[in-house]
């Protein structure tokens, strides 16, 4: 399947809703074909990239983001994969992620992050809040950590394969102005543009949720209280976080500490020249100096 000079594949969705009665039948046989084997032809699972500047006037490779233009049978393979794990989702997702999760509002999210950095500047002691920003996050995910801990969250062992089959075997081929350059795999990484991605990078995330919560309950990280919301110790948006503590040489080593068994297990490591911490007006200079190797701080004064 070659792309168009638009770099949209020959059997494009359009193509497969215009000749749905002629094509159901086989459409319907690699679908059970995948489920009762386990195995995708390497043609379904061969992805042309196509890399979006996330800036004008982009000049290097980390100036662009790659996007994933998925076969659209393996898109159909993937989406009802989602449909079957979206409801067991909103079981295994703490309420600390809203994003992709059925019944959650990321727009309730973004006003409990309001009230709280509204009550930050009000008295009742110090109080710093750190915008952590994950590097590349779905490119450096860990496949195989990725896979054991679907197993320990409680998949079965045959929906892991299935999983695995998905995103251990694609091929790729790059665009440059509608033509396909390179043939080559890859050895880690999601893809965006993959329907699957998304609930498995929340899965992903929701290890370092688990990583916090041991943290705060033995006090090594304090988390601020607030009259207008529940306990709040950190926030995930997809990939950018938002811790909320008491600021302290614990807590902070704690913080560097957890953020480095994250990302050596999961492979999503710290973009410091793109996290900052921010202190509010309580905090004396001595508290925000600490935070001061490696980190960007921002105060209220």
């Amino acid at each position: 399947m070659l792309p168009s000079p638009l770099g949209r594949t020959v059997l494009s969705s359009g193509f497969y809703k215009r000749h749905w009665g002629a094509l159901k039948a086989q459409v319907l046989e690699a679908v059970q074909e995948f489920f009762e084997t386990g195995k995708l032809l390497k043609e379904l699972n061969h992805t042309f990239l196509t890399l979006v500047p996330k800036k004008e006037g982009a000049t290097s490779l980390a100036d662009f983001r790659p996007i994933a233009c998925c076969n659209y049978l393996y898109k159909i393979i993937t989406h009802l994969m989602c449909r079957r794990m979206e409801d067991a989702m909103q079981g295994l997702v703490s309420w600390n992620q809203a994003a992709f999760i059925k019944g959650r509002s990321i727009a309730e999210h973004s006003l409990l992050a309001h009230e709280m950095i509204r009550e930050f500047h009000k008295p009742g002691g110090m109080k710093a809040c750190v915008k952590l920003d994950l590097r590349k996050a779905y490119d450096t995910v860990n496949r195989d950590f990725l896979c054991h801990l679907m197993g320990a969250m409680g998949f079965s062992e045959t929906w892991v394969d299935r999983v695995r089959e998905c995103i251990t075997s694609p091929t790729f081929s790059v665009l440059i102005q509608g033509i396909p350059y390179g043939f080559f795999g890859s050895s880690r990484g999601l893809r965006q543009g993959d329907p699957l991605s998304s609930y498995l990078f929340t899965l992903v995330m929701e290890y370092f949720t688990c990583l916090m919560d041991i943290a705060v309950h033995r006090e090594r990280i304090v988390p601020i209280y607030s009259r207008v919301s529940p306990v709040v110790s950190h926030l995930i948006y997809a990939d950018d976080l938002l811790v909320l503590m008491r600021p302290s040489m614990r807590g902070m080593r704690e913080l560097a500490v957890v953020m480095e068994e994250f990302g050596q297990l999961s492979g999503l490591r710290l973009n410091r020249d793109k996290s900052k911490v921010y202190f509010n007006n309580s905090c004396t200079l001595k508290e925000e100096r600490p935070w001061s190797l490696g980190w960007k701080r921002v105060t209220s004064r």
